[in-house]
């Protein structure tokens, strides 16, 4: 509930910068508490009932996981891969994307489910998704940093004379050092993963007015854009079956 607390913030926040970027100029600005207002008040509930959801998918995927790879179960085997289909599509359904707009637009998490994926889905933009690499980008940073902290501890710990005469002592300082890189890099990493998944969605669906907000980053983005996917159509009309 917490992480999802947090992705709706930052999601507020986005949302906010994009479309009137004056409410968003600083750390301290009304949309960091406005929109943690909004997830901590109004969208707590969809935000408990979307968390519940994924977690009891979570349980029956894992469980059903279990029984398909039992080569002695036989029809129930079958049964099992059929069930575990329809749960993969429903926890597609009630996925990261749906609380985005939860926080960008207050929609219940349901509501925000079906319309997220049926934005990315008549757009064509589902390519998109799959083919975002910046979680894996920041997961290789945050591995990184988690290393270079640890070698840091380790080379730290070579000058205290009491711990170089104990080697396990120093392989422990790197353990501590690469765990606490990790998790500190992690919990930062994770916070620009939910903006830059927000700024997908708010792309997606209203391009034309992060031209008129920031013109000059509007620009950038279109010529990235038509180079990296100049197949795919991007205007500021939202399809119409989505409203």
């Amino acid at each position: 509930v917490i992480k999802n607390v947090v992705r709706t913030t930052v999601a507020g926040v986005v949302g906010t910068w994009w479309f009137s970027p004056s409410e968003a100029s600083s750390f301290c600005s009304s949309a960091v508490r406005d929109s943690f207002f909004r997830s901590t008040t109004y969208s707590l509930g969809s935000i408990c009932f979307g968390s519940l959801i994924v977690a009891v998918l979570h349980i029956i995927r894992n469980s059903l996981r279990r029984t398909s790879n039992n080569r002695d179960a036989g029809i129930l085997r079958c049964i099992a891969h059929c069930i575990l289909a329809y749960i993969e599509a429903l926890v597609e359904y009630f996925n990261k994307w749906a609380f985005i707009y939860c926080g960008i637009y207050g929609y219940s998490y349901v509501e925000a489910g079906k319309r997220v994926m049926n934005l990315f889905k008549t757009r064509g933009w589902s390519t998109i998704i799959s083919d975002n690499l910046i979680n894996r980008l920041l997961g290789i940073m945050c591995l990184g940093i988690g290393v270079l902290i640890g070698l840091f501890t380790l080379f730290v710990s070579f000058l205290v004379e009491e711990i170089e005469s104990q080697s396990g002592w120093a392989g422990f300082g790197f353990f501590i050092g690469f765990v606490m890189g990790l998790v500190l890099s992690g919990l930062m990493m994770g916070l620009l993963a939910n903006a830059v998944d927000s700024i997908i969605v708010c792309y997606a669906e209203c391009p034309a007015e992060f031209g008129d907000s920031h013109p000059e980053l509007a620009g950038g983005m279109q010529r990235t854009w038509s180079q990296a996917w100049s197949s795919l159509e991007l205007t500021g009309q939202t399809a119409a079956g989505l409203h």
